[in-house]
């Protein structure tokens, strides 16, 4: 159905969700929160005080549901095509 990918930093006590991914058959069912909202349950249970995630500018679907969950925007990159 998907898959979430977590890094736990214990040094740092941080976490980062690198990829999340719902299949687009199971989409709109919950499960993308469902699934970032046991990834938080297992930073935190880690000792983890922050978590985080990069969202591209063009998904607003998914900068709609992390703002739903929470998430708030920390920084903006710009690039130039050469």
């Amino acid at each position: 159905m998907g898959s979430l990918w977590l890094y736990v930093d214990l040094t740092a006590r941080e976490a980062f969700i690198y990829d999340i991914t719902v299949l687009s058959e199971y989409r709109r069912r919950g499960l993308a929160s469902e699934a970032i909202r046991l990834a938080e349950n297992r930073a935190r249970a880690a000792g983890c005080r922050r978590i985080a995630l990069n969202v591209f500018a063009a998904n607003k679907p998914a900068q709609v549901l992390y703002k739903k969950l929470g998430y708030c925007f920390v920084s903006h990159h710009m690039n130039k095509p050469l």
